[in-house]
């Protein structure tokens, strides 16, 4: 983001680092960063969740299954939904 037009030109004008900063990097990044948080939580929850062995010898360990299923899935159209609300070419 350093390197984009935006930034030049504030450093151009003569703004300074904190400026430049809190007013134009960490707004910029900030949605990316949402978004990608949004969609490493259900990564994160399946791979914790994951444990093949337990469930061959305990089948009823299967059941608790389908609240995990809806939390991940909400998680990832939580992502989706952001990253197209975050997109600043979509209306271009």
């Amino acid at each position: 983001l350093r390197e984009q037009p935006f930034v030049e030109a504030a450093r151009s004008i003569g703004v300074g680092h904190g400026a430049i900063i809190f007013r134009h990097l960490l707004p910029n990044a900030l949605g990316p960063i949402i978004v990608y948080t949004t969609l490493t939580i259900p990564q994160i929850m399946l791979t914790e969740a994951q444990n093949i062995n337990a469930v061959a010898l305990y089948p009823w360990l299967m059941f608790p299954v389908v609240p995990v299923i809806i939390a991940v899935l909400a998680f990832n159209f939580l992502g989706d939904g952001l990253r197209d609300a975050a997109d600043p070419y979509k209306n271009v």
